[in-house]
């Protein structure tokens, strides 16, 4: 699904470029994510996994809060374009 949405905003000359970087980055997201998440958790000071979980829940809720309200502000934006350019 991630490869669908980046390959249908680049140049088709440039696809298997992004492909390449796509795959590696998600490989890499994989590799540092016990990394990072074990070093959060050791400078907080509570190295237990269940910090780690909960870390990751309130970060997916944070991004899931911007996600509507950034969707909700172009689509308000969206549809006061349209008000203005029909009349």
């Amino acid at each position: 699904m991630i490869n669908d949405k980046v390959l249908n905003d680049v140049d088709p000359a440039l696809s298997d470029r992004v492909i390449s970087i796509v795959s590696s980055m998600i490989y890499v997201g994989q590799f540092l994510s016990p990394v990072v998440l074990d070093s959060i958790s050791n400078l907080v000071g509570l190295p237990e996994i269940r910090f780690q979980y909960s870390f990751l829940a309130v970060g997916l809720i944070v991004s899931f809060i911007v996600m509507i309200v950034v969707k909700l502000i172009s689509k308000k934006s969206t549809m006061k374009k349209e008000v203005e350019t029909s009349t």
